[in-house]
């Protein structure tokens, strides 16, 4: 019974760390070309499943229209933030520090405002109940849901893999991700190539929120949660490599959920810093990233 209940938790972890995947290449995307410490990452993923919500369950609309409405919201709503809080620091000159505070206070500001429209009750999104009810393979359970996830994470890091390879905005990307100033020169539009990273790394990341939301639900606080995952993969991967970032949120997930077979479910976020912890030991250039510098260097 033991090895079932094993290949069990293996499932489960595949199942979220699909998900870990997502967030780490959303965070990536952002990160890796604008070198932007996006915190407020964290309150694009929760108001995404939130706005889900609200189509679906408050205006009634389909719901395959209200997670396509969810995804595009939350790609504009990262345009927005750094239209408007990152674009006016970056060209006054403001430094590392001065754009990470400001994005904690956006966080701050957009989570109450969260909290004043839509309260702090958790919220259920209504699925249908072929999604959730459970495939048995012998003492294995896997929902309808569950290999939906798996697919669609599949297919859309593998689209944007394709994307950042062969299309003319995805190697403008990588471009400016290895050398800014070149890109510049070489008459690169990095303002509209910026906007392009925010909106397509928010909207990576409503797609891991909406597939949270309709599984488990919405609380005003899973978003901290989300981006700290998002975090720990983009580095145990390696900066700047999304294959790394996307490998890296696969193992997580896999080593969470392993992990509590013989732990409590609450040491979840130990293991993960506790992965963090030795690749930034070990290996601190991650899967396939540059390496980082030590303290003492």
């Amino acid at each position: 019974m033991a090895h079932w209940l094993l290949l069990q938790l293996l499932i489960n972890g595949i199942v979220a760390g699909s998900l870990y995947a997502l967030l780490a290449i959303s965070f990536a995307t952002i990160y890796a070309p604008t070198k932007t410490f996006h915190f407020a990452h964290a309150s694009i993923y929760v108001y995404s499943g939130y706005f889900l919500y609200q189509f679906a369950m408050g205006w009634g609309w389909p719901l395959p229209v209200s997670i396509l409405g969810g995804v595009v919201t939350a790609g504009a709503m990262g345009v927005l933030v750094d239209r408007v809080v990152y674009t006016p620091l970056r060209r006054s000159g403001a430094g590392v520090m001065e754009v990470l505070l400001s994005s904690f206070a956006v966080f701050v500001v957009l989570q109450s405002v969260l909290l004043l429209v839509w309260k702090s009750d958790p919220r259920t999104i209504r699925v249908p109940e072929v999604l959730k009810n459970g495939i048995p393979f012998g003492v294995l359970t896997v929902t309808p849901l569950d290999l939906l996830t798996v697919a669609t994470a599949g297919a859309v890091l593998a689209a944007v893999a394709v994307f950042m390879r062969y299309t003319r905005l995805g190697k403008a990307i990588r471009a400016i991700e290895n050398d800014a100033g070149m890109a510049v020169m070489v008459g690169i539009p990095t303002e509209g190539v910026r906007m392009a990273t925010f909106f397509l790394g928010s909207a990576l990341v409503a797609v891991a929120a909406v597939f949270t939301a309709l599984d488990k639900g919405l609380e005003p606080t899973i978003g901290v949660q989300a981006l700290l995952v998002a975090v720990v993969a983009m580095i145990v991967g390696g900066v700047g490599s999304f294959p790394g970032a996307a490998l890296a949120g696969l193992l997580l997930g896999v080593v969470e959920n392993l992990g509590i077979w013989k732990i409590p479910s609450e040491w979840k976020s130990t293991i993960t810093f506790s992965v963090l912890a030795l690749f930034l030991l070990f290996r601190p250039s991650g899967f396939f990233g540059q390496r980082v510098a030590r303290y003492s260097e």
